[in-house]
C-alpha cells in the first residue's frame, strides 16, 4: 500500500515510523485505563510482537517456539519497545497520580 503513495520513501518512513507508533499507542493507552493496567501488569516482561514482519516484530510467529528467546529473534522488536516505553511512562504517571493523592490527604 505505501509504495502507492506518492514520493513514497521506505528510509523516511522506517526512520519516522517508531515515533509514530509510540505517539500513536500512547495516546491509545492514555484513552482507555482498563488497557493501561494490562499493559502495566505485564512488567517486567520484554515484550514483542510475536510476528513475522520484520522489523516492527520480533520475526517469529505466535506459534514458534523460538519466539520466546531474544537471542533466537530475526526482527528488531520495535513495537515491543515502544510499548515498553509506554509502559514505564504509565507507570510513573500512576506512581505520579498516587504520591500527589496522599500529598492531598496530608493538606
Amino acid at each position: 500500500m505505501c509504495k502507492q503513495i506518492e514520493n513514497y520513501d521506505e528510509k523516511i518512513w522506517f526512520d519516522k515510523a517508531p515515533e509514530i507508533a509510540y505517539i500513536c499507542n500512547g495516546e491509545k493507552f492514555r484513552k482507555f485505563p482498563r488497557a493501561a493496567k494490562a499493559l502495566i501488569a505485564t512488567y517486567p516482561c520484554t515484550l514483542a510482537e510475536a510476528s513475522q514482519e520484520v522489523p516492527w516484530g520480533c520475526g517469529r510467529s505466535l506459534r514458534d517456539p523460538k519466539a520466546t528467546v531474544k537471542k533466537e529473534w530475526k526482527g528488531q522488536g520495535i513495537m515491543g519497545k515502544v510499548l515498553e516505553q509506554i509502559r514505564e511512562e504509565l507507570m510513573a504517571e500512576r506512581d505520579m497520580e498516587e504520591s500527589c493523592e496522599i500529598s492531598l490527604e496530608y493538606c
